[in-house]
């Protein structure tokens, strides 16, 4: 470990000696990474890590940025009293009786349903699995080295995530440097970390932690993680599985979906006091079963194909066209079929998608691919219909069903439409990514937020 790793005196060198930046890489420069001597292991491995003990001075000069003010703190919980405006709305549609209870219904679960988790609950979270990090990786003598990923760029949720836990891994983490002899480190692409490990002969058990906020679909943790089985992943196709390299999850939430595609041939490893939260098809099942009486005709087996047509339709899967079953009464088929036939009205105003989870943070509304993004921030159902017909300048208002948010205008034109189709610009965000507003410095320089940790270093 004490050897480092020598730049060649170029001319060029010599005059990035001169630079602020280059006296920044000085003097934090990379020694033996995972006690290798070859200088061709150190060098490969040396530009994806750094040294726990050299990120330090990074963590200390802004950890005191990664905290939501208290102020700021449980401002953004469901407001009831927008989800009773849309309530009577529906109530004076003129949809189709049938498809007005349809609407009601399915409003009535997502006020059930939906999750605020606000700053303090989720810091708790984020403590309590690192309760299980310490007792599981740091207290663990079968871990030599320790690899914490805080993935892409500054602004990600990852680096955010990973500084918050460091708030309470830190002591732990030097204490093991010092006493037990490990090695720790910082990475920013868990991949390429995974590629340069992968030929090297080592036999020390390494522990690699991937830190997010929350898992929704899994789809991105796992094209950012590397694959133990050869599968096919948006990189490579060729990780074939170190069996002395662990993946954790560093993660407060996830979703059982996610669960399963992330543990599947135990390719990542889930901390118990994870906090696993049901798919919205799982919810939606569960709570109309115990909450519904308008499939009671049904017995189990088609009541469970009508909660299924219903809750497909709601959130754009494919139907088959054969899957209602010829031996039923004519009674209970054209439930079915008035299922099947909910109109475009109906779905476009709730905005679910397939893989949807019905939860949002403080620090996060997450976009429309994992949660209902649009029906939580514009509570899209019928629209407040204040403008004037004759005023060409007068808009019209959506109401976000989430307090604190403002409502979002929009042109005539738009409100005319039959589908409530508009633009959903980031900069409408509410509540907003706090994560990406943090500046963060080093040595009192102002960092760009699509700089990754490695590229500072």
């Amino acid at each position: 470990m004490k050897n480092q790793i020598s730049i060649k005196k170029t001319k060029k060198y010599q005059k990035l000696k001169k630079t602020k930046k280059h006296q920044k890489i000085k003097k934090i420069s990379v020694g033996g990474v995972l006690g290798f001597q070859n200088s061709n292991d150190n060098e490969k491995l040396s530009k994806l890590l750094i040294k726990y003990e050299n990120f330090l001075p990074f963590f200390e000069e802004n950890k005191h940025k990664i905290m939501i003010p208290e102020s700021d703190i449980g401002k953004h919980p469901v407001d009831d009293k927008a989800f009773n405006r849309i309530w009577t709305r529906i109530m004076m549609s003129n949809e189709d009786g049938f498809y007005r209870k349809i609407s009601l219904l399915f409003l009535t679960y997502l006020r059930h349903t939906i999750r605020y988790v606000n700053f303090n609950e989720y810091l708790s979270k984020i403590k309590s699995v690192c309760e299980n990090i310490q007792q599981q990786i740091i207290n663990d003598d079968k871990y030599e080295v320790i690899i914490l990923c805080g993935q892409s760029y500054i602004s990600k949720s990852n680096l955010w995530v990973l500084l918050l836990s460091l708030n309470c891994l830190n002591e732990s983490l030097l204490n093991a440097i010092k006493d037990n002899g490990k090695e720790v480190y910082i990475c920013s692409n868990c991949i390429d970390v995974y590629r340069e490990l992968k030929p090297l002969k080592s036999k020390k058990k390494i522990a690699i932690i991937y830190f997010d906020d929350m898992a929704y679909s899994g789809q991105q943790i796992n094209n950012n993680t590397p694959d133990p089985k050869n599968e096919i992943s948006s990189y490579s196709n060729d990780y074939s599985f170190k069996d002395n390299v662990d993946i954790f999850l560093g993660i407060g939430f996830i979703s059982e979906n996610a669960k399963q595609l992330l543990t599947r041939n135990n390719k990542c490893i889930i901390f118990e006091n994870t906090e696993i939260i049901l798919s919205n098809e799982n919810q939606f099942y569960k709570w109309l079963n115990e909450n519904s009486y308008e499939f009671d005709m049904f017995d189990e087996e088609n009541k469970k194909l009508a909660f299924t047509i219903f809750y497909k339709k709601m959130c754009r899967y494919y139907i088959k066209d054969n899957i209602i079953p010829s031996n039923i009464s004519d009674d209970k088929k054209a439930i079915l079929y008035d299922l099947i036939n909910i109109p475009d009205e109906v779905i476009d105003a709730f905005n679910c998608n397939q893989d949807n989870i019905l939860i949002y943070f403080d620090h996060k509304l997450a976009d429309s691919v994992s949660t209902l993004y649009k029906f939580l921030r514009f509570g899209t159902y019928p629209i407040i219909k204040d403008y004037n017909e004759k005023d060409p300048n007068s808009v019209c208002k959506y109401e976000s069903i989430i307090k604190g948010c403002s409502p979002y205008k929009v042109s005539i034109d738009l409100c005319r439409a039959k589908k409530n189709e508009f633009s959903l610009n980031s900069e409408h965000a509410c509540p907003i990514d706090f994560y990406k507003k943090i500046n963060y410095t080093f040595n009192g320089t102002k960092l760009d937020e699509y700089e990754n940790i490695m590229q500072i270093y």
